[in-house]
């Protein structure tokens, strides 16, 4: 049922679940290596899936797994408690993913002052921290927000990466003010992927 809902709210929103690590459309859901798992969101080169048990596919909001090249074959972790939490999830770092690189996005390495900053300026995302695909034994993913602002903290090559987009340049702008990190230079896209469509987004947030 969860699913289902997702799919009649924002299932055709390719700016919200489609920019990287889609939703995938319902003719297109696959079982996972193990045929054990129903996958209903692929990472875009197929390095992982977030799942749901097929022994649990008529409960209303089952819990999701992921499996990925990170982790032994054919064996998969808890990604959320529930698919409604893991839809939610999508929509964020979606989201992320359309803005990281354009000009109401940067990134930084997450020092112990720039997580501070974080943790005293802005709120917790109503979500659990849950581990990356790319890193499943590093720190889990942790959400903050403010009024046009949203914060992610993630595994990164050198420890935790803070990334934020920001509804306006003007947004961002205040955040990249109140925290005194090592941020991106904007003009620097040398080998990162860009998302597949642009479009004028209302954030969800």
């Amino acid at each position: 049922m969860a699913l289902h809902e997702a799919y009649a709210l924002f299932g055709r929103r390719s700016d919200l679940v489609a920019q990287h690590n889609p939703l995938l459309p319902p003719d297109e859901l696959l079982l996972d290596p193990s045929g054990q798992l129903l996958v209903f969101r692929s990472e875009n080169q197929g390095c992982a899936g977030w799942c749901v048990s097929l022994d649990q596919l008529s409960a209303d909001d089952p819990p999701v797994v992921f499996f990925s090249d990170y982790l032994p074959d054919l064996v998969w972790e808890p990604f959320m408690p529930s698919l409604s939490l893991a839809c939610a999830e999508t929509i964020l770092s979606e989201t992320v993913m359309g803005r990281r690189y354009g000009p109401t996005g940067r990134d930084c390495v997450a020092t112990p002052e720039v997580l501070s900053g974080v943790e005293d300026q802005f709120e917790p995302v109503g979500l659990p921290g849950y581990p990356a695909w790319h890193s499943p034994g590093e720190p889990p993913i942790r959400w903050f927000s403010a009024a046009g602002k949203l914060l992610c903290l993630e595994p990164g090559n050198s420890g935790q990466d803070l990334v934020v987009v920001g509804r306006t340049e003007g947004d961002l702008l205040e955040v990249l003010q109140a925290i005194p990190g090592e941020w991106s230079d904007p003009a620097d896209t040398a080998g990162r992927a860009e998302p597949e469509e642009q479009h004028d987004l209302v954030l969800p947030f």
